[in-house]
């Protein structure tokens, strides 16, 4: 009889460790989750900052051409008031 109570007891004592282990183990998916998210998150922000700094630098070229144009222009007509 003894042995039949100790026996139930050690069934009881795994059954909890098991639902134990379980919770454990869905509380690390939900923060394995939350993190794949985060990540996600961060990668979309990144290639949105990449585009971005794309169309800056891509603007920023385009006006420093302009900035030299005009900078020709304007020795070429400084070159052609000194002549007159």
């Amino acid at each position: 009889m003894d042995w039949l109570h100790k026996t139930k007891q050690k069934i009881e004592e795994d059954r909890d460790e098991v639902e134990e282990k379980i919770e454990n183990s869905d509380s690390l998916q939900n923060k394995i989750n939350a993190q794949q998210e985060h990540l996600e998150s961060i990668s979309k922000k990144l290639e949105l900052v990449k585009v971005e700094y794309g169309e800056v630098i891509s603007s920023l070229m385009s006006a420093k051409k302009e900035l030299i144009e005009k900078k020709k222009e304007l020795e070429n007509l400084k070159s052609k008031t000194e002549l007159r």
